[in-house]
């Protein structure tokens, strides 16, 4: 793995390996939430769905109750394809042989909570997904995504700031 020019390699330590564990948690959850809705609703439907659906249960509410374990693969598919990519030097400072490592360290760090983030947002409109097929009448707006999306924001901020203790800025030519 490179910074620019500069050879990095994975550190995995105490924070991250919590925060990846806790983001295949709720990946697993996702995954078993949905799998248990499409059981109810294809496998092994009761008698109220039966009802409602004579015939079956359309194929559209499979596919869109399929979203959110889909936005889930990507996500994390996403952030693992990043780890292991070749990173530009960032434009604003100045990443040197010494530093880059705790470059790579605090964007990979950064990288496993915005997945969190991503999982939970994801875990929540999954709820919303499922209820609203289900009839329930879900307002499709949640406290919990914008609360995330701020929180992405944060995090961001906070790595740029750790970032600026071990980086100088560059310096603007003119």
């Amino acid at each position: 793995m490179r910074i620019g020019s500069h050879k990095v390699k994975l550190n995995y330590g105490i924070l991250k390996g919590v925060i990846d564990v806790i983001s295949l948690i709720i990946f697993v959850s996702i995954w078993q939430i949905t799998s248990a809705f499409l059981t109810q609703m294809v496998i092994s439907p009761g008698p109220v769905l039966n009802n409602i659906f004579p015939d079956g249960v359309e194929s559209w509410r499979v596919a869109v109750g399929l979203i959110p374990m889909a936005l889930a693969v990507i996500v994390l598919a996403v952030s693992i394809v990043y780890m292991f990519i070749p990173h530009k030097l960032p434009k604003k400072y100045e990443i040197t042989k010494e530093n880059a490592q705790q470059y790579y360290d605090v964007i990979m760090i950064a990288n496993s909570a915005i997945r969190i983030l991503c999982f939970l947002a994801i875990w929540d409109y999954g709820y919303i997904t499922h209820s609203n097929l289900m009839f329930a009448g879900i307002s499709w707006i949640s406290v919990q995504a914008i609360v995330d999306v701020f929180l992405c924001v944060c995090v961001i901020h906070f790595a740029g700031k750790w970032i600026e203790k071990f980086a100088r800025k560059k310096e603007k030519s003119e």
